[in-house]
């Protein structure tokens, strides 16, 4: 169980997702950027849907759930499960990054972050929360498992998984 001993440490645990977000954000969209760019590349069939209010949308509802989160902590009956929630969502983009990258054979902005910040996130926290009883892996494996595959399950398909291939100049 999480022990008020441990307060500033889980304190910062649940502001690590947005810690997260941000410096992801700062990727995609600052240093070095271009992410609609390279995601108009990757997803031809849907880029005229990929404006940047889209992506100011989607990062505001983000940021806005990782301060939710921040502020109301650990003592919020929800604090945990929206924790495992956003940390399995931002594995599911880091995924997303990386088999976007391997699929175009070059670097998709949040691609560092997403390898190195969201996914030991998701996976540390989980092993965390699991480990201190509080959450199950019965109940916590289809909650990374859906999230997942609602975060880049639709952007790569079975064939796009099928057709990357390490070695220049193969296809599948």
């Amino acid at each position: 169980m999480l022990s008020p001993s441990d307060d500033h440490v889980i304190r910062l645990i649940f502001w690590l997702p947005g810690i997260c977000a941000a410096l992801h954000i700062i990727e995609e969209f600052v240093w070095p950027g271009r992410f609609l760019a390279w995601y108009r590349e990757y997803r031809p069939g849907i880029a005229a849907s990929i404006t940047p209010r889209f992506a100011l949308i989607g990062n505001a509802i983000l940021v806005a759930a990782t301060i939710v989160l921040g502020v109301m902590g650990p003592s919020w009956p929800r604090g945990l499960p929206l924790w495992l929630t956003l940390a399995a969502l931002l594995a599911g983009n880091a995924l997303f990054h990386v088999l976007g990258a391997l699929r175009m054979r070059r670097y998709s902005p949040g691609m560092i972050t997403g390898i190195f910040l969201y996914i030991p996130l998701c996976v540390l926290g989980f092993l965390y929360f699991v480990a201190s009883k509080d959450a199950s892996c019965n109940s916590q494996l289809p909650l990374l498992s859906s999230a997942l595959h609602t975060n880049f399950g639709p952007c790569v398909s079975t064939t796009d998984l099928l057709s990357i291939n390490l070695t220049e100049g193969e296809s599948a």
